[in-house]
């Protein structure tokens, strides 16, 4: 294969790659010229150099987005921000009373999303875990729960650091998962 063709098929690659999302991750972004290529909708026709060149308008901010579903009713789950605020927002599908979007400021990052049923009703829940900023990224969990298919209601849960006696040692760093219907945290404790 010429050396005119690895380069245009490495281009036609990474701009199909990164044309999947919106904006410009400047991370991807190296040292290269592109001449023209064409893929998915993206033109290159400038050559770059550096990130430094790219319009910051088009830098993505931290975004997370998943789509969970079970039982026909699903949840469109994105967040976005710059530092550590965020912006939450669930757009909840198959209810039959309320649908409408929740939009909620978070402190830190949403790292992952889950869905399940965890009061054995026969209706999903759903929780996001977070991931705050700084040396102890302490973890925190939002959730919802589905009302006999109607709507959604919040879920509150305790902060281990509030608690004494689980609490002592804490300093973030914290994993979430669902285990037999059973939200588990694991953390490190400190001396």
């Amino acid at each position: 294969m010429s050396l005119i063709k690895k380069i245009t098929l490495a281009i036609v690659v990474t701009l199909t790659f990164s044309s999947c999302i919106n904006r410009t991750n400047p991370d991807q972004v190296t040292s290269k010229k592109a001449k023209t290529a064409e893929s998915a909708g993206v033109y290159v026709s400038e050559d770059y150099t550096s990130k430094d060149q790219l319009d910051k308008k088009q830098i993505a901010p931290r975004v997370f987005q998943e789509v969970l579903s079970m039982n026909n009713f699903g949840f469109d789950i994105r967040s976005a921000g710059e530092g550590s605020m965020q912006q939450l927002k669930i757009l909840p599908y198959g209810l039959t009373i309320d649908n409408k979007i929740i939009t909620e400021e978070i402190i830190g990052n949403v790292s992952d999303a889950v869905i399940d049923d965890l009061n054995s009703d026969g209706f999903p829940e759903i929780l996001i875990y977070t991931t705050a900023a700084g040396s102890g990224s302490y973890g925190n969990v939002i959730g919802y729960s589905v009302n006999n298919g109607k709507s959604m209601s919040r879920i509150s849960f305790p902060n281990i650091a509030e608690n004494p006696e689980a609490g002592k040692g804490y300093m973030g760093h914290d994993q979430f998962r669902i285990v037999e219907n059973t939200l588990v945290q694991k953390f490190h404790i400190f001396n």
